[in-house]
């Protein structure tokens, strides 16, 4: 008998004890997606993230939008990439479908002519992470990439890792190559 309520007793405990599963809440407006959980925050318009928040640090990694109209930080841009230099950007075509397809997952479909960007943000309920696919349709052939957007980082407060040639470390005393409204470049 005794051999029986030790497991019994370790159940429970392991119950008790066990780590409380992570919020999530994912909702939609328009254009613009919210994501929070019990770590972060995100908001994306129109498929770009333009506010990246950590509630664990109270560190904030975007810059607000705009101040008074004039805006701050460098704007990003989600699209297709095409060789003959017509890309199709989201925020220039119709946003055509905004909804959840499952209570932790978006999607987003941008349309223009036969061009069609499809965005899905998703978090991953086993721990929380943040899941972020897409796929493009081009009515050009020479498409060479598909491009997801996070604007206005605060590259003073943070380092940026870049999947690109190994593995960049971006921060605040990189040289940026060029800049504008729409795009970031820097040197690698």
């Amino acid at each position: 008998m005794r051999l029986l309520i030790t497991p019994i007793l370790i159940g429970i405990v392991c119950i008790l004890y066990a780590e409380p599963a992570q919020s999530a809440e994912l909702t939609i407006l328009d254009n613009t997606v919210l994501v929070k959980t019990d770590t972060y925050e995100v908001k994306f318009e129109n498929g770009v993230i333009t506010q990246l928040h950590n509630k664990l640090t109270s560190e904030t990694y975007t810059l607000p939008l705009s101040v008074d109209g004039v805006p701050i930080g460098i704007g990003g841009r989600s699209g297709l990439l095409r060789r003959n230099g017509g890309h199709v950007w989201t925020d220039e075509i119709t946003l055509t479908t905004a909804q959840k397809i499952a209570p932790l997952k978006a999607e987003l479909v941008f349309s223009h002519g036969q061009n069609e960007i499809r965005l899905f943000i998703t978090v991953d309920e086993s721990n929380g992470d943040l899941l972020i696919e897409q796929d493009g349709i081009s009515d050009t052939a020479g498409v060479y990439g598909i491009q997801w957007g996070c604007g206005n980082l605060d590259v003073k407060n943070l380092d940026l890792v870049l999947p690109a040639r190994g593995g960049q470390i971006i921060d605040a005393d990189s040289l940026i190559t060029s800049s504008s409204r729409s795009m970031l470049s820097f040197r690698v």
